[in-house]
């Protein structure tokens, strides 16, 4: 019978602990590393939260409380809102201005739509962000109607929690004309679309942050 080498003092206990229902030695359960993020995914990661966090709030607050919608803007401020392609925007500053002119709107009751639209920001100028909003937009008892919107959101320094303020908003209603014939589509990007016709569209946001304040006091 073939003698056999010694074990050392390390594989002795790791074959007991298994000999006895014990975990594994440790390098067996390790898991591979999920690669992190670059420094520019991670920013545009958050730039992306901050976007959909305030959305979310601009626009519920628009709808059921917009007297108190000036509350995102601050002297600095400009506000600009108008309805077709011909319709050149007043622009308004400042918060009572901002206040006026949002009472003028009448946006009590209105709707905003923007499952079937889109959201797009990007960082902006000392660590403000800059976002585009696309949708429907209705006034209470009104049809809907495509709109963009644009926002510079500007960092309030000096405070805690990450805040902005609404620095430029520039809201314009489109008209709805007559639909433009497609143009037609290579054979395989008319095969892809047929593929993927039967996908339903994408849900609107609904993410938020918690520590991200918007409004001034």
């Amino acid at each position: 019978r073939r003698p056999t080498a010694p074990l050392s003092r390390e594989a002795s206990r790791d074959r007991g602990d298994l000999a006895q229902g014990g975990a594994a030695p440790a390098s067996a359960h390790r898991l591979p590393e999920e690669p992190s993020m670059s420094p520019t995914e991670e920013l545009s990661a958050q730039v992306d939260k901050v976007a959909q966090s305030f959305i979310k709030q601009y626009y519920k607050m628009l709808s059921s409380q917009p007297d108190e919608l000036f509350r995102f803007y601050n002297e600095h401020s400009s506000f600009t809102h108008s309805e077709g392609p011909q319709n050149v925007g007043r622009a308004v500053s400042g918060v009572e201005s901002i206040k006026r002119r949002v009472e003028e709107l009448n946006f009590a009751g209105a709707r905003v739509d923007i499952s079937s639209g889109s959201v797009d920001a990007q960082t902006s100028a000392n660590d403000g962000v800059f976002l585009m909003v696309t949708g429907t937009f209705a006034y209470n008892g009104g049809s809907p109607q495509p709109f963009v919107q644009t926002f510079f959101l500007a960092s309030q320094p000096g405070k805690k929690a990450r805040s902005y303020f609404v620095m430029n908003s520039v809201f314009r209603m489109l008209e709805v004309g007559p639909a433009a014939a497609p143009n037609p589509a290579p054979p395989a990007a008319a095969a892809a679309a047929a593929g993927g016709a039967g996908l339903g569209a994408a849900a609107g946001p609904t993410s938020s942050m918690r520590n991200t304040e918007f409004m001034t006091k």
